[in-house]
Order: C-alpha cells, then structure tokens, then sequence
C-alpha cells in the first residue's frame, strides 16, 4: 500500500470514529452491554453457561436491528451519500474503514 493510500486511510479512520462519537454508538454499546451483564449476573451459574449463545446472538440482533437503520436514517439526513459523492477517496478506500470500524 502506497503512503497516500495510508494517509487517505487514517483521515478516513479518524473521521469514521468522530462520526460514531457524534451518533454515540460508543456510549449506547456500554448501555447495552451493561444490560447485558446485569441480565446474566441474575442467572443462576449453572445456567449462564447455556445463555451464552443466546445472548451473543440477542446481542448482535439488537445491535443490528435497532442501530444500523437508526444510523441510515441519521446519514440520510445529514446528506453523507451527497457528501461521499464529492469525496477524493475512492470507493475502495471509503469501504476499506467502513468495514473494520
């Protein structure tokens, strides 16, 4: 990868956590997953082994359902298509932070 790949890359990545700081996505992942670990501590030990499965995929439901179209609908308002469209990253760029952010 070349160094204005690179640099182009972690413009884009600090961007990216800027944009998740202003939506909270950080702060309403720790709502969750302290829901999570109090809905856990009150199952009886013998029990929370067998919960573990279920919570990962209660949680990765919840997160997918209620936070990626809340975060669709939040860009769709702040005009982010618009905003990439003029962008000097390429496509590839812009979905290489994308993905791991």
């Amino acid at each position: 990868m070349t160094a204005p790949a690179v640099r182009r890359l972690v413009a884009l990545g600090r961007l990216e956590w800027r944009l998740e700081l202003r939506a909270q996505i950080p702060a309403v992942a720790a709502v969750v997953c302290v829901m999570w670990t109090v809905a856990v501590a009150v199952v009886p030990a013998s029990a929370a082994g067998r919960l573990g499965t279920g919570v990962l995929l209660l949680d990765t439901a919840t997160f997918g359902g209620f936070f990626v179209p809340a975060l669709f609908l939040g860009e769709r308002a702040d005009g982010a298509l618009a905003a990439l469209l003029v962008s000097p990253l390429r496509f590839g760029s812009t979905s290489a932070c994308a993905w791991p952010c």
